[in-house]
This record gives structure tokens, C-alpha cells and sequence, in this order.
């Protein structure tokens, strides 16, 4: 009976290490000093990281849009005059990237992933997206 119960108790280890819990690790925004945040003043450098599932081995790519409800097959479109490229971390995270150097326009944005570099958004990048259903 001791080896049932030791066999469950080290399978149960495994697998929360092995499958780490990612909730609080989705994409968020943080400021030039490290602050998570959402909202940013016109002096502000506005950064990204977290965790985002990559869809192949290429980099991922950021989009800034303006903020809308997105759907499904909605297309990318960038507004910030720069598509930001990043190199996802072995476990799949995002490390920390500068998306934007002081934005020069007052407003709502949200902010899209492009885990498969298609410029359209998939059901599954939604998890990706910051503002996907209300303000980026």
C-alpha cells in the first residue's frame, strides 16, 4: 500500500512541476522602471512580458492597435510605426520588450501578439492579446 501511495505522491510532483501554472503569467505591460500597469503617461516607454504560447518555432510578433473588441479572423494592423520582434524563452515566455518609446498620441490601445505571423487573429491568440474584450 505504501508504494501506491508513494507512486501517486511523487506523479502528483512531477506533474506540477512538469505543468507549471501560467494564469498569472499571461502578456502584461509594465513601464520603463518595471511597474505593471495599463495606464502610461506620454513620457512613459511601455514594455511587454509574461507568458503567451508560441504557435511554431519563428519569433513572435507584437502589434499595437487601437482598441476595438477583437474577433476571430480579424486582421493586425500596426499603428505605433513599428512591428516589435521577439525571440520567445525556452519555456515559452516572453522576455522583457520595449514595444514603444513614448507614444505620441492620447488613447486606447490594445495590444496583439501574432504567435503564428499570419496578421490574423486565431481563436487560440486571443490568450495573447491585452484588451482582446474591453481596453488594452
Amino acid at each position: 500500500m505504501k508504494n501506491i501511495f508513494d507512486i501517486v505522491i511523487y506523479t502528483v510532483i512531477f506533474l506540477l512541476l512538469a505543468f507549471p501554472v501560467f494564469a498569472e503569467e499571461i502578456p502584461f505591460l509594465t513601464n520603463q522602471n518595471g511597474v505593471q500597469t495599463t495606464q502610461f503617461e506620454s513620457t512613459d516607454e511601455i514594455y511587454i512580458e509574461g507568458f503567451c504560447l508560441p504557435a511554431n518555432q519563428e519569433p513572435g510578433k507584437i502589434y499595437i492597435m487601437s482598441d476595438k473588441t477583437w474577433q476571430t479572423g480579424d486582421q493586425f494592423f500596426d499603428i505605433s510605426g513599428g512591428i516589435e520582434t521577439f525571440t520567445y524563452s525556452s519555456d515559452g515566455s516572453i522576455p522583457r520588450t520595449k514595444i514603444w518609446n513614448k507614444p505620441p498620441y492620447q488613447g486606447t490601445y490594445d495590444v496583439m501578439i501574432d504567435t503564428n505571423n499570419d496578421r490574423i487573429l486565431q481563436e487560440y491568440e486571443k490568450q495573447c492579446v491585452i484588451g482582446v474584450a474591453g481596453a488594452g
